[in-house]
Order: C-alpha cells, then sequence, then structure tokens
C-alpha cells in the first residue's frame, strides 16, 4: 500500500473538490488547525488541510474497493502514512518538473491547461447544479438555468473557500497536472525494450504457461481473450452458431420469460418446502402427507413447464427451420448469423470473425456455456459441419464447427509487438518508481506525524 500512495500527486486535489466538500470535512472555524504543518519538502510546507483532502478521498476509494472484493477496510494508521508518503511525493515531483524546466509551457501547452481547467471546472459545477435544483424544489423556487449555473458557481466557491482553496490555485492544479505529465512522459522516454528483452520475456511466458495449461487448460479460454497468449493447450476449437429466438424487446417473448422465472422460482420453493420436511426432526414420516402434496405440487408446475417451453420452442421452429436448411446447404453461415442470428456476442470481435472458444476435452458442465450447446458443438466431428437444431434456454441453435485450434509454440513473431508493449509498460512503470524514490531520497524532508493524530474516520 505504500508505493500506491507515491502515484498520488498534487495537482488531482482540484479533481477531489465535489468530494471532500460534500463531505463537510472542514469549516470556516477549523482554519487555523487546516493550517498546521504536517510535512515540508526543501522547505515547502505541506498542510494539515490538504493531507485531510488526500486522506479522506484515499479512505472512500479503498472503502469502495474493499467492499466490491469482500476484503475488510483500510488500516486508517497505515492510510495516514501512505497519505503523508504520496503528499511528499507529489511535492518532490512538483519541484522537479519545475526544476527540469517542464514549467515553461509553450503557448499550445497553455492553452491545453487553459481548456483542462475549464473542463474541471464545469465539471464541478454541474455537480452543484444538483444541489442547486434541490435547493430550489425544497424552497419551492423556480430558477431558469442561467440562474441554476449562478447558483451552483454560488455554492462551489463557498465550499473551496471553506477548504481553503481559490479559484487560482484549482486552476494552477491543471497546470501543475500537465508538467507532472510532462515529467512523466520524460521519464518514460529513458526506457528502452531490446530484443534480447523480448526474447527472454518470450521464454517465459512459454515456460510458464506450458506449465500452468498442463495443470489447467481450461485457463487459456480466459487468457486468449485477454491475455498475450505464447502456448495453445490441444483441445479446443472455436465454433460459430446462429440462435434462433425472439428480440428480448418483443411482448411475448417477455412474457413467456416473466411466466417462465415465476414457475422455476415456484419448483425451487416447493423443493425447499419438501426439504425442510424431510429434515424436520419429527421425521419424513410424519410429515409423508404434507410432502406428498407438495410433490404433486411440484409436478403440476413442472408439467406446465414443459408445455410452456414446447409452445415457446413450436413458435421458433419454422424460422429456425428455415435457417437451418440454407446451413446445410452451405450457404454462408455469417451471412445467416446476420440474418438469422439473434445474439449480440456473435457480432463483435473476435467472435464474429473467428467464433467462440471452446474447451472440447473438459467436463461439459464446466465449459462456461449451455451445456447442451457445449455437447453439440463438441459431437461435430470436422470442419466446417453442421448441427441439428439444438433447443437450450436461450432457444434453439444452429452451431458450426469452423476450427480445431492447433496446438503448440505461438511464434515469437506472432506476438513480439505485444510483448514489446508489455515489457516496455513493465519497465517504463519500474524505471518511474526508482526516479521517484531517488528524487525523495535527495530531497529534505520532514514529517510531522503526530499533527494528523486527530484525524479519523467518523
Amino acid at each position: 500500500m505504500r508505493k500506491m500512495g507515491k502515484r498520488i500527486i498534487a495537482a488531482l486535489m482540484a479533481l477531489l473538490l465535489p468530494l471532500t466538500a460534500a463531505c463537510s470535512l472542514v469549516s470556516v472555524n477549523e482554519d487555523r488547525d487546516n493550517a498546521q504543518v504536517v510535512a515540508k519538502v526543501n522547505g515547502v510546507e505541506i498542510t494539515k488541510g490538504e493531507f485531510k483532502s488526500n486522506f479522506y478521498y484515499m479512505y472512500d476509494m479503498y472503502v469502495q474497493l474493499y467492499s466490491q472484493f469482500g476484503m475488510q477496510e483500510p488500516d486508517v494508521e497505515t492510510l495516514k502514512a501512505d497519505t503523508i508518503d504520496g503528499l511528499v511525493s507529489a511535492e518532490v515531483m512538483r519541484q522537479k518538473g519545475i526544476e527540469l524546466g517542464f514549467s515553461n509551457l509553450t503557448a499550445e501547452e497553455q492553452a491545453q491547461a487553459d481548456a483542462d481547467f475549464e473542463e474541471l471546472w464545469q465539471s464541478n459545477v454541474d455537480y452543484y447544479i444538483t444541489q442547486a435544483e434541490a435547493d430550489a424544489a425544497s424552497s419551492g423556487t423556480t430558477l431558469t438555468e442561467e440562474q441554476l449555473t449562478a447558483k451552483a458557481e454560488e455554492l462551489l466557491l463557498a465550499d473551496m473557500t471553506a477548504s481553503g482553496m481559490t479559484k487560482e490555485e484549482m486552476k494552477q492544479g491543471t497546470i501543475d497536472q500537465l508538467v507532472y505529465s510532462k515529467l512523466l512522459e520524460a521519464v518514460e522516454a529513458e526506457v528502452t525494450v531490446t530484443d534480447a528483452d523480448i526474447q527472454a520475456a518470450y521464454d517465459l511466458m512459454l515456460s510458464e504457461q506450458k506449465t500452468k495449461y498442463a495443470e489447467t487448460p481450461a485457463a487459456y479460454e480466459t487468457d486468449a481473450a485477454s491475455a498475450t497468449v505464447a502456448f495453445i493447450p490441444p483441445g479446443y476449437i472455436r465454433v460459430k452458431h446462429i440462435l434462433i429466438k425472439p428480440d428480448d424487446t418483443d411482448e411475448a417473448y417477455m412474457e413467456y420469460t416473466a411466466k417462465l422465472e415465476t414457475l422455476q422460482t415456484e419448483i425451487t420453493d416447493l423443493g425447499a418446502q419438501v426439504g425442510t420436511l424431510y429434515s424436520d426432526s419429527a421425521g419424513s414420516e410424519a410429515n409423508q402427507a404434507e410432502i406428498t402434496a407438495l410433490d404433486a405440487q411440484i409436478t403440476t408446475k413442472r408439467a406446465e413447464e414443459t408445455a410452456l417451453k414446447d409452445e415457446f420452442f413450436a413458435s421458433l421452429k419454422p424460422k429456425a427451420d428455415e435457417a437451418l436448411a440454407k446451413a446445410k446447404a452451405g450457404e454462408d453461415f455469417d451471412a445467416l448469423v446476420e440474418t438469422y442470428g439473434n445474439d449480440p456476442g456473435m457480432t463483435v470481435s473476435p467472435a464474429k470473425e473467428e467464433g467462440y472458444l471452446l474447451y472440447a476435452d473438459g467436463p461439459i458442465e464446466e465449459s462456461g456455456y449451455d451445456p447442451e450447446f457445449t455437447r453439440a458443438s463438441i459431437a461435430l466431428a470436422n470442419v466446417g459441419d453442421v448441427s441439428e437444431l439444438v433447443p437450450t434456454s436461450f432457444g434453439y441453435h444452429i452451431i458450426k464447427l469452423v476450427e480445431k485450434v492447433a496446438t503448440g509454440d505461438v511464434p515469437l513473431d506472432n506476438i513480439k509487438e505485444a510483448i514489446r508493449e508489455q515489457e516496455l509498460t513493465k519497465k517504463q512503470s519500474e524505471h518511474w518508481t526508482a526516479r521517484q524514490d531517488e528524487w525523495v531520497a535527495a530531497a529534505t524532508v520532514e514529517t510531522f506525524p503526530d499533527i494528523v493524530s486527530d484525524v479519523g474516520v467518523a
């Protein structure tokens, strides 16, 4: 977590204004407290007010991330230390940018900074328009668009004043951010990737993936969609399909899916009741009459479900038969997908061009596709074979085997540029971190963590 702090820059604080203001973290009466110095970098002071803006923003961000991934909230004391480290690093980078001349903006760069500020300012005003609208509604007042904008700016400036920030400081923040970007670009430009680096990365990737796919062949499917792959394990095929089903907005289809969902929920609930009766301490025999009655209801509901599905598939059959006949006759399958198909996944790359990747040698239930779809796909023996109609919960499928994916090493030339980009990004990140560490170590830094000992989370 300490490394994360180094990526915070002072220029970004302008972007955080709506969050800190909305949280009411500071008030005019706290000006003296906020003016206390928590750190000095080469004599430049960082105040407690700046610390609070960073700390509470980081805390809220971490809480959201931790909540999203089911983890515990961040340790507050560690986060305080990270925040001070981040502010120190940001100030060092700001000073280094000035020292290296990156604050001397060209006319074009100044124009870009001005445009960035106007966009930032407007985004803040837009945030406060919601509050202005709410205030007007609560007081029974009707405001014009111009009046709402003026009121939003008034609210924004009031919170900025309470937070100890001026409009000019916000504008300077956009310039600082541009200077930071120029510094980062200059440092990254110091990094190069050689052919030897690429070969070494390829060899390592090849070795690691051979081991990985030997243990978990199905992992290739995920990697192929999101990573650079140097080795293809055996057992993979690619298929395309024509899905015959109504549009999701079709009223009859919406009614069908609603009824089906209701029936399936009822069946599940009845089954749960039966399970409870069987596990009752009174014993299943004492509950047999009730169990029998519930089983009868389940049988009735399942019959209703079957009849509903039969009616649904009967409505699709004429169109499905027509598409199947054309596919079996050898008509262009891609054109048939476009004409008859209703699977959005088949309209986007890479599935549109290559088909769906499917592991044919693993358990059908673990394929990630409907089991009937998987079963029919792996039953196709030869490239070019077309299935019969395959009913699933989605509708009718007509599946074509388009490739038995060749196993083995992917030639380096095929993925050389992708590896070059990965290695460049990796080396640039490492080099930038090293540069920051070097510059921070060379700076005269004083920190006063006791000053923020009273900062906490309500």
